[in-house]
């Protein structure tokens, strides 16, 4: 059986990229790194979109 550990998924939004980043809580070491283009031309949904995907991808990558 593995242990269960604690990790948080931060994010930073900015107006050209969106930086996602799945940290171990106990260390603050990084696990996953992801960035990618806010795009905010495609709208305020669009980027919440894009923000919620980063999170599915790390959390699968947890």
């Amino acid at each position: 059986m593995t242990e269960a550990r604690s990790c948080a998924i931060g994010l930073d939004v900015g107006g050209t990229k969106i930086a996602a980043g799945l940290v171990m809580a106990e260390s603050g070491a990084m696990r996953h790194r992801r960035i990618v283009a806010t795009d905010a031309q495609r709208g305020g949904k669009a980027v919440f979109d894009t923000c919620r995907a980063l999170i599915d991808e790390l959390l699968a990558a947890a």
